[in-house]
C-alpha cells in the first residue's frame, strides 16, 4: 500500500479508522507508514514536524 507513495517521496500515514484500519494496523504495509494515528485531527501536527 504505502510502498509506491514512499518510493515517490510522499509522507505516509496509516489511519486506524473503522474496522479495516484496526485489522490492518499490525500488517507489514501499515508498519511501513511513517506514522500511525487513530484520528485524522492529528494529521496537521504530524505533518508540521515533517
Amino acid at each position: 500500500m504505502w510502498v509506491p507513495a514512499r518510493a515517490a517521496g510522499l509522507h505516509t500515514v496509516h489511519l486506524r479508522r473503522g474496522p479495516w484500519g484496526y485489522l490492518w494496523s499490525d500488517s507489514v504495509e501499515a508498519a511501513a507508514a511513517q506514522w500511525q494515528t487513530d484520528t485524522i485531527l492529528a494529521l496537521p501536527d504530524l505533518l508540521a514536524g515533517a
